[in-house]
This record gives structure tokens, sequence and C-alpha cells, in this order.
């Protein structure tokens, strides 16, 4: 037993001994960027409880608790990384760039010698590694045609039918027109804000948090929000544009009508749930879903209920109807198809079917008289009049959009983080599918031949709807400083909308951006920060990190148009889109081979789409005599902080 004993406490031992070495050998992650870099000086919103004054444009009614940030604004922010060989540092590990207007700090550790010590942490691993190459996603060169007028995009996807196209073609790249910030309030950013943008006559309809909001689509003036004093509950459906008046659902479980002159209340429904379903409007009637297990169909004018109870089912529906060809077809939550007369004259089923898979919260998608739904990790269609099953396409992995609908295909994502075509009669388009870079629960568009798509992380994407070959791509940053609530980096969950030649997008933190191609773009893009930091002698053993924090909110950095040079030779880098952080790790190897002692020089290379060129080269000192500080990390607020500790 002794025996037994001794061999299970030395094996004990061993394996704490195991994770204590594969921790230190982790590499602390990088904290969120201060909250001095990319400020947008005078624009900083004051919390929610003294609204600041819209800038620029009158305001119609009480002063909105939002601000206007015209042209490219400066942005930070980021998440965490969790990678182990993504960029980290200490106290002093990050130089802010002094042609940027702002000052260089360079702190630092002190080590036993005397002597101030890396703030890059050491790593004792002996095995050789290689830094991943960045691969650039193909880029297209896409021909300047004059657009024609656009149209109006009313509702939930543009449509009755939730095809997300239009024949209204953008050009590229797309520039940063306006910004609105601010609109939710300090305890609903960082949750999921689905409602999307609509457009009508040059007017701007969106939900965010707790209100409603109309703003002017040249500008992003506000002209008004519904209600002066928020509700109590949070509003995750997408407003709906009538004749009249603007239609929503919210979580206290009631339909609001809202005139669209003033934003004034002149209707409202209760239902005996909570409204995640995006109302529809067809025919002067509004059909609309509720946590109470039933679709409702009301009269778009009086708000009376046209099937008295609701169409009744066994689940909730928090999907939106989709209406074509006179039926009305929608979703429950325990996956059943439902097609029904939209007609006044009776709520009876024509026909129902149970969908496979889980699928929370996807709308049915009508056209070429089929009814397009996904299915868990299917991708299926429905006769429209019979409900009968035309075809069901397997994919890798679940579906994670609503899809769109152009010209005989379908556009989606899916939860590897891949985008995907495929034709109207359930085969695969593209021969590869779009790596975007981040999942996507954002439901796609088509405008004219293009297909955009919003994910996580910021992540804005154009595509040819061909070939999926890019054509533009944007990432937007959380919008911390006009908030004033750290951040790490920001999601988009609701759908974009085109209308008049603009792209609309709407992030979780409730901010409003507005993209056209005739928006100016002059400024190159801007090196926030880097490291090594300059004037501090370094220890040149691998492995010895290169970085920077870069940004251009006009029209995006070119992914294929980045360089990265060490005395120079180019380098194989690796990049953080979200946080617009690029980086480069010498190479471990054995033997060692570390830097030489002296100067050595980065020359980071950044064009924007608008072709807007930045060169930023910096120079770093080593000295192999220097000892390299051990570093951990602490947990502070938004993330991860790392700091320089003694070995």
């Amino acid at each position: 037993m002794p025996r037994r004993l001794t061999i299970c406490l030395i094996a004990i031992l061993i394996l704490i001994f195991t994770c204590l070495l594969v921790r230190a050998q982790e590499p602390p992650e990088l904290p969120p960027l201060p909250p001095d870099i990319g400020g947008p000086g005078g624009n900083q919103a004051p919390p929610p409880s003294a609204p600041p004054a819209v800038q620029p444009g009158p305001a119609a009614g009480p002063t909105p608790p939002v601000t206007i940030v015209p042209g490219p604004p400066p942005q930070s922010g980021g998440e965490q990384p969790s990678r182990g060989d993504e960029p980290r540092h200490g106290s002093r590990g990050w130089s802010r760039d002094r042609d940027s207007g702002t000052s260089r700090t360079s702190g630092g550790t002190t080590t036993p010698s005397g002597r101030s010590g890396s703030s890059l942490s050491s790593a004792k691993n002996t095995k050789p590694t290689t830094q991943p190459a960045y691969t650039p996603p193909p880029v297209e060169t896409v021909p300047f045609i004059p657009s024609g007028p656009g149209r109006d995009w009313p509702v939930y996807k543009g449509d009755t039918a939730h095809t997300g196209f239009t024949e209204e073609r953008l050009n590229f790249p797309l520039k940063l027109a306006w910004k609105l910030v601010g609109p939710m309030t300090v305890d609903e950013i960082g949750k999921q804000n689905p409602s999307s943008p609509v457009v009508e006559k040059g007017v701007v309809y969106f939900c965010a948090g707790r209100r409603l909001y109309a703003v002017n689509a040249e500008t992003g003036s506000l002209r008004w929000y519904y209600p002066r004093e928020a509700l109590s509950s949070s509003i995750k459906t997408t407003p709906v544009v009538g004749e009249n008046l603007v239609y929503f659902g919210a979580s206290d479980g009631r339909i609001y009508a809202v005139t669209k002159d003033k934003g004034t209340l002149y209707w409202s429904f209760v239902t005996k749930g909570i409204v995640n379903s995006s109302p529809v409007l067809s025919d002067g009637i509004l059909y609309v879903g509720s946590g109470d297990d039933r679709l409702y169909a009301l009269d778009a004018e009086t708000g009376e209920a046209i099937w008295p109870g609701g169409f009744r089912v066994r689940d909730d529906v928090n999907s939106s109807p989709a209406v074509a060809d006179g039926m009305v077809y929608f979703m429950s939550n325990d996956m059943v198809l439902y097609a029904a007369n939209a007609s006044p004259s009776t709520e009876k089923p024509r026909w129902a079917v149970q969908v496979g898979g889980i699928s929370r919260n996807i709308s049915p998608v009508v056209a070429e008289n089929t009814v397009f739904v996904a299915a868990g990790n299917y991708l299926q269609a429905y006769q429209a009049k019979s409900g009968r099953l035309r075809w069901s396409l397997q994919l890798p992995n679940t579906v994670t959009t609503t899809p769109a609908y152009a010209n005989g295909s379908l556009y989606f994502g899916c939860a590897d983080g891949k985008f995907y075509a495929a034709t109207s009669a359930g085969k695969i388009k593209w021969t590869t599918p779009a790596n975007i870079g981040a999942k996507s629960y954002s439901s796609p568009i088509v405008a004219g031949d293009t297909v955009i798509i919003a994910a996580n992380r910021g992540t804005l994407v154009a595509l040819n709807t061909e070939t999926g070959v890019m054509r533009w791509s944007y990432t937007i940053l959380p919008s911390s400083l006009e908030t004033g609530v750290k951040s790490n980096y920001v999601n988009i969950i609701a759908a974009p909308a085109v209308s008049d030649g603009t792209l609309y997008v709407l992030a979780d933190d409730g901010a409003l951006y507005a993209f056209r191609y005739e928006a100016p773009d002059g400024t190159p893009p801007d090196v926030l920060k880097f490291t090594p930091p300059q004037n501090t002698p370094l220890p040149g053993a691998p492995p010895l990190q290169i970085a920077a924090v870069f940004t251009d909110p006009g029209s995006g950095i070119r992914p294929d148009a980045i360089s990265l040079a060490l005395d120079g030779e180019a380098v194989e880098f690796r990049m953080i889109p979200e946080r617009g952080i690029i980086y480069y790790n010498t190479p471990v190897t054995q033997p060692v081979v570390p830097l030489e002692d002296g100067l050595h020089t980065v020359t980071l290379t950044l064009t924007d789409w608008a072709g807007n060129r930045t060169e930023k080269s910096w120079v770093f000192s080593v000295d192999n005599r220097v000892r390299r500080a051990v570093t951990t990390t602490a947990t502070t607020g938004g993330g991860g902080a790392a700091g320089p500790a003694n070995p």
C-alpha cells in the first residue's frame, strides 16, 4: 500500500509540474486599447440621463439621446485574443505614434541586474515554430457603373417575401458617409440588437434598445424618437413602414403603431407573449407573431384583430412571417412551417409541415413558387401551394442566417464562419465557400450583383454573387468612446438595408452607419500604436513580437494591400481585424538564433479601399545583455491586461 501511495503522489506531482510549465509558456493576452486613442473630440456623449444635442442638423421635437458623427470618425476597441501567439505586452510594450500628435510612452520594469527588462514575455519553447502566413482573400476590381434611382426598403429584408434583393446596384468602394452614435443605454450595450434599419422616402427608421428612431437618410440628423421616456422592455423587431404609420413589436407583448411625421403613438395591440417577430404589412393587414403561440393579423389602420384570437399554433412564433401570392408563411419555434391564406376571411392553415433541425428565429423566404427555409444543417425547399418537399440540401454546418434570394440563387451563412451560395434547384453554386472571417447571424442582402454580409466582430463583406470574390470589406469597431462604455468588439446581428445608393448597417451597440460610394475619403490609414517601443533596449531572443494597431474609418483597409517588413525583408504576419492589429513573432528555432545587437527597422504599409496609402517605419534597439521580464495576466474590466513581473 505505501508503494502505491508513493507512486500516486509522484504522478500527481508530475501532472502539477506539467500544467505549471504549460501555463508559464502561454503568453498573456493583449489588454484593451487605452481610452484616449482615436477619440471623437467634443462628440463624446454624456450619460443617458443628460442626452446631448444632435450635430449637425436641426432636430424636431425633444432633444435626442444621440450623437451624429459626420464622415470618418476615429474609433477604438477590440476583443481579447484567445490564440496563444497573439500580441501581448507589459506596462511599456507599446509606443504611440509621434506623428499623430500624441505622446510616446516608455516606462519599464527593473531586473535584479538593474537593466530595463523587456515587456515581452519569455517562452522556453525549444521546438522550432513557423509563423503562419497571412493569406488575403482574392479581391475583385469592379468597374464604375452609374446606378439608377434606388427603391425604398420599408420592411425586414426589403420585401414581404423576405428575399433581401434589390435590383439597385452599388458601386465600390463604399465610404463612411455618416454615423449616428449613442441611442442605447449603458445597460443595453453588449446585448444583441437584431432590429434592422428600414428606409422609406428619405427617412431611416430603426429600433435600438427601448426606442424607435427616425433619421434623415441623407445627413443622419434625427427627426424624432418614440417614446420620450424609454419603454420598460426592449425592442428586438424590425419596424415596417406603412402609408402613414410605422409598426413594431416589443418585449412587453405589445404591437405599436406610431405616426411617421411626428412619432406619436396612434394605437397599440396587446398580445399575451413577448413580441420578437418583425411585422409585415400587406394589403392593409399587419401580420406579426408572438410568444403566446399565435400569429396575428391586424387592421393596419385601426389595430383591430382580423383573426379573432389569432392563428393558434403549438409554440412561440418569433420569426418574421413572409407574404407572397395571397399566402402568409411562418415558422414556430418547434420547427413547424405553416401556410395560410392572407385573407381576412379565415385563419385556417392551408398546410403545415414539420421541418427538421433547430433554427430559431430564421424566417421563410418565398420565390419561384417555393418556400425556402433553413433547418439545422439543411436548406430545404417546399412547394408554396401544397407544402410538398422539393429538395433538401445538406451542408457541413448549421445554417445561421435567413437566406437571401436573387436571380435563381440563395446566399446564406453557416456556423463554420463561411458563406455559401446554392441554386434554387438545391445545388451548391460556389465551388469554394467564402471565408468571411467571422460567424454571421445577420441575414444577408443582395444589391444587384453583390451579396452584402454583416457578421460578428464588426465584419462587413461584399462578394460577387456569381464567383464569391470579395469586392469590399470593412470592420466596424465599437463606439466605446462616444458612449463612454468600454467594449472589446461589436457584433452585427441586424440585416443591412440598401436604398438610393446607400448601405445602412446597425451594430449591436446601437450605432447606425451609412456608407456611400460618393462619400469623400482623402484620409490615409492611421497607425495608432506600435511595438517594440523606440529607444528602449530589448533582448533579441525569440519570440520577439512586432505589432501595430491601426485604423481607417473611411473606406476600410484593403486586406490584399498590407505589408510588414523587418530590416527591409517582408515577414509573414497575422491579423486581428476586429481590433485593427497586425503582428509578427520572430521564430523560435533550435538552436536559438536571436536578433543581432543594434538597431532594427520595422516598416508597415497600409492602403485603404479608396487608394490612400500609409507607410510607417520605426526603429528599436536590441541588446542581448538585457534580461527579458516575465509577464503575467490580470483580468480587468473588459478583458485581460498584461503586466510585467520579476522572474
